[in-house]
């Protein structure tokens, strides 16, 4: 660890957040192996995934500096998103998606905090810089050093009076300390009031509104349950203080009627927020209609009603069932509003755009919009293009399930010289076999006591198979491991290359078969393999043997690709495979007691799986295309009939199919999911708050706009 300290005191510095909490990483992430590098992918000191490289800025994931800068960049962030170091702990080791979480995220906080030395949580938020003590210095002096200018001097009379203060605020001449006897009458002033004293003036008539708007309501209430005298009160009372009020407000409604206006609106979202309070935040767009139906009812019962009106609760229902109708046809566009600005992006659907998987807008918004897209694919025309689309995402999801098996080698699927399908699979066991083919021939293997406990152990296992594949076992064991190791019990890198291809083609091949016995003997044979390999690791150097832990992590990626290829679905389609298949090949691929892995969404490539099966679905796109579809369009007795019939109504039903097609092609797709998808940092708590207090703002300011006063 102590090769890294400048590295974590400079990063520790650049992103404020505590060394020993750093160090507390490292350790219990890869106890200070730069080469670090986990089954799904986390890589280097601070083992950081692939998807977070880009965002990081790490070009190279084992370089000390880049890991621990970019993995430190990363901790100040959950940090400062959640403001408790376990919290944000448990996120940089399972991520956001909690459902995934279990004992040993629980205990991970524990583990960091014990390796880094830190007895006790700190007092203040990691990751928020605090500022310094202001010392003696005055509140002028605090001011000025903020302002950036200079103290200014401490004055040596006593201040202005209120008179002086007043007349300061409404920009109106201070009134003079000369004696009475003496003051002369003050003109009249012909100044207007300015466009601030006007909004305020507004907002004090707002909260006025809806608070005598409330006590009308109960004066009447009153009235109709028979305490007269009181009713009688509240009524006579609010209704002069509303006369009162358009009085006072008049001046300023004639000088700035907007600003005036914007105020009296505010002013009664403000009177109304505590209903607001209260109400339930909406999850859907229906959700959000009745939360704003129910706002708008209830705080239209607060808008006052015209004095001269005969009959004060037959307006009372028109202004609530207005205020209802108002209040939950806005609500929704409010919500809408914010998910335009801030969209709600799944965790899944973001994880495919990090791998390159570019779904359709329907994929993307998924639900009702979904389902309304594969409704769409049966129109001519627009319906292939769609299906053009989902196979292109389909696509898109196999190439990066090629790259997620090739990366722990540093290589990437080519596009260029193979197509996705069969050839592209080939293509990735042949750059990984070519991994082993230049590291095995410079490796050897020696007999050791491990080697020797692990081939006793599979003899055992072994004699628990039918005699025909027990033998086979035993043939095998005879002929490729003692039979190819020299008379010193060891093994040079050219005979282990062909022994290690060999016990794979035989393990697969028996692993492949129908019989159950014949697939026990597979397993067995891919045991004896995995010993082997283990025991040349133990005897190779150190280099080599990362090399080949490289190549056999890939390797365990190959084979869940493989298999998905290799189901019968895909066997149809060219060997591309279905999110489905692959999570398919994911499960039967795990190897851990009672698929403990794939239970706990922990298997190897379940990542991209899951997340490809909740957004691109589980069924192959038609092969339909768009040339196809265009048949059917002129089509005798179709549009080509209606063309002759009816031209102008056909071109334009042509015409909203051309361009609802347009976000299913190529450029459409990907300039349809940025602008779904892609937006600044600050956007997403605005688009938040306006999707989350839109639908409420709407409903707090009807009783201003229904009040019947004005």
């Amino acid at each position: 660890m102590a090769n890294y300290d400048s590295i974590i005191q400079a990063a520790a510095q650049r992103f404020n957040v505590d060394p020993a909490l750093i160090r507390g990483v490292i350790a219990t992430e890869s106890n200070g192996n730069q080469n670090a590098q986990s089954g799904v992918g986390a890589t280097g000191l601070m083992q950081i995934m692939p998807t977070n490289y880009k965002a990081l800025g790490i070009t190279d994931p084992k370089d000390p500096t880049q890991n621990i800068m970019g993995g430190t960049q990363l901790l100040s962030q959950l940090l400062d998103r959640f403001g408790d170091p376990v919290t944000a702990l448990r996120h940089y080791h399972g991520g956001d998606d909690t459902s995934k979480w279990g004992p040993v995220n629980a205990a991970y906080p524990g583990k960091v905090l014990a390796a880094g030395g830190i007895q006790q949580m700190p007092q203040t938020l990691p990751g928020i810089p605090t500022a310094p003590a202001s010392g003696a210095q005055s509140d002028d002096a605090i001011f000025s050093a903020f302002t950036k200018g200079a103290a200014p001097a401490q004055p040596q009379q006593q201040g202005p009076n209120d008179d002086q203060i007043l007349a300061a605020f409404t920009k109106s001449a201070p009134a003079t300390q000369a004696p009475a006897a003496q003051a002369a009458p003050a003109p009249a002033s012909t100044d207007q009031p300015g466009s601030v004293m006007s909004f305020l003036a507004g907002l004090g008539r707002g909260v006025q509104e809806t608070a005598l708007g409330g006590q009308q309501l109960l004066g009447h209430g009153l009235q109709t349950m028979g305490a007269n005298a009181a009713g009688n009160w509240l009524v006579n009372d609010a209704n002069q203080g509303l006369q009162r009020g358009a009085q006072e407000v008049a001046p300023y409604q004639a000088a700035h009627p907007l600003a005036t206006g914007a105020g009296t609106i505010g002013g009664s979202i403000a009177a109304t927020a505590p209903l607001a309070a209260m109400a339930p935040v909406a999850g859907s767009y229906l959700g959000a209609a009745g939360v704003g139906a129910g706002l708008g009812a209830a705080n239209a019962a607060l808008s006052p009603v015209d004095q001269s009106s005969g009959n004060y609760w037959s307006d009372k229902a028109k202004q609530m069932g207005l205020g209802a109708l108002t209040g939950g046809a806005l609500a929704p566009v409010a919500t809408f509003a914010g998910r335009m600005i801030s969209p709600n992006v799944s965790p899944d659907v973001q994880a495919l755009l990090d791998r390159g998987v570019t779904p359709t807008p329907g994929q993307i918004l998924g639900g009702g919009f979904a389902r309304t897209e594969d409704k769409l694919t049966s129109v001519p025309f627009l319906g292939d293009m769609i299906k053009s689309a989902q196979g292109r995402a389909l696509g898109q999801f196999n190439q990066a399930a090629y790259n997620q098996a090739l990366a722990p080698i540093g290589e990437t699927f080519d596009s260029t010289t193979a197509k996705v399908g069969q050839e592209g699979i080939a293509q990735v066991k042949g750059k990984i076999q070519d991994v082993y083919n230049n590291v095995l021939p410079q490796m050897q293997f020696r007999v050791d006591p491990q080697f020797q406990s692990d081939v006793i152990n599979l003899g055992q296992m072994a004699q628990s198979l039918p005699d025909a594949q027990q033998k086979t076992f035993m043939s095998v064991l005879k002929n490729q491991i003692f039979g190819k190791m020299g008379p010193q019990g060891n093994m040079d890198g050219q005979t282990l290359k062909g022994v290690s291809e060999e016990l794979g083609d035989k393990a697969a091949g028996y692993m492949g078969d129908q019989s159950y016995d014949n697939r026990q003997l597979g397993a067995a044979i891919s045991a004896l393999k995995l010993s082997l390999m283990n025991g040349v690791k133990r005897s190779s150097p150190g280099d080599l043997a990362q090399q080949l832990d490289s190549a056999d992590a890939a390797w365990a990626n190959f084979a869940r690709i493989r298999n998905a290829g290799a189901s019968t679905g895909a066997g149809n389609a060219e060997g591309i495979f279905t999110p489905a298949q692959l999570q398919s090949a994911v499960r039967s691929g795990d190897k851990t007691a009672g698929k403990g892995a794939f239970a706990t969404g922990n298997a190897l490539m379940q990542d991209l799986s899951s997340a490809g099966q909740s957004v691109l679905g589980s069924k192959y796109p038609d092969s339909g295309t768009a040339g196809r579809g265009l048949l059917a369009l002129l089509a005798p007795g179709g549009v080509a009939a209606g063309l002759a019939t009816a031209p102008g109504s056909t071109l334009a039903t042509l015409g909203g199919i051309g361009l609802g097609s347009l976000p299913y092609t190529g450029l459409g797709q990907r300039a349809v999911a940025a602008a779904l998808t892609a937006r600044p940092q600050f956007a997403q708590p605005v688009g938040n708050a306006i999707a989350q207090f839109g639908p409420r703002v709407v409903a707090g300011g009807l009783p201003a706009l229904l009040s019947g006063s004005r």
